[in-house]
């Protein structure tokens, strides 16, 4: 692989965690999206990490900041509508995300869940992310531009097809803390890294 190739995979792969991790945790306020019925209990700990996995996948900011501990300033931030694109790629992973309730621990106010959580395998998302990467640069010449690599990559995060990769499933361990009778989710880099197939650990390992 040549420098000047690298370098564009480089631009691309950096860009993605970018936007993988700006768009952790919240969602476009005006994006059409039904809100499930919650029907998990949420005087549990369990019944409250299900209930926040179900937030999840419809990415509520509303919904999210109610049941997040602490700071929830940056949920707010993900009201920029300069998000929308990063938090696109966040619901093609959480749309058909699976979950379930491993272990419950609880210590005073203080409470662990363990959750096994299933969604699209973010190795096979990258590879197949930077192949497509590769044959738009070979194909455009030696005149392509960082701002055409950047196009490409926009474009492809549109129109890939999710249902092409495998499934994988990651265990994580939800921290959430009692707050006046209520359980508060203690959203973490590892719940986020789950329900993204890992694939921020994957572009890291790579060097970015």
């Amino acid at each position: 692989m040549n420098k000047k190739m690298r370098g564009y995979l480089c631009l691309a792969l950096s860009l993605l965690l970018a936007l993988c991790l700006a768009a952790c945790g919240g969602s476009d306020p005006k994006a059409s999206l039904e809100i499930p019925e919650l029907t998990n209990d949420r005087s549990t700990p369990a019944g409250t990490a299900m209930l926040m996995l179900d937030i999840c996948k419809t990415m509520d900011i509303q919904l999210m900041q109610e049941y997040t501990a602490g700071d929830t300033s940056f949920i707010e931030d993900l009201n920029d509508p300069e998000m929308v694109q990063a938090l696109n790629i966040i619901k093609r992973f959480t749309d058909s995300m699976e979950y379930e309730v491993l272990d419950e621990v609880i210590q005073g106010d203080k409470a662990y869940v363990t959750i096994s959580i299933t969604t699209f395998d973010g190795t096979e998302f990258v590879e197949d992310m930077m192949t497509e990467i590769m044959s738009f640069a070979i194909s455009a010449g030696a005149d392509v531009t960082e701002e055409q690599i950047v196009e490409y990559l926009m474009d492809y995060l549109d129109r890939v097809d999710m249902t092409k990769f495998s499934r994988q499933t990651n265990e994580t361990v939800m921290e959430l803390f009692l707050d006046e009778g209520m359980w508060m989710v203690d959203a973490n880099d590892e719940l986020f890294s789950a329900m993204m197939g890992n694939i921020d650990q994957v572009i890291e390992e790579m060097g970015f």
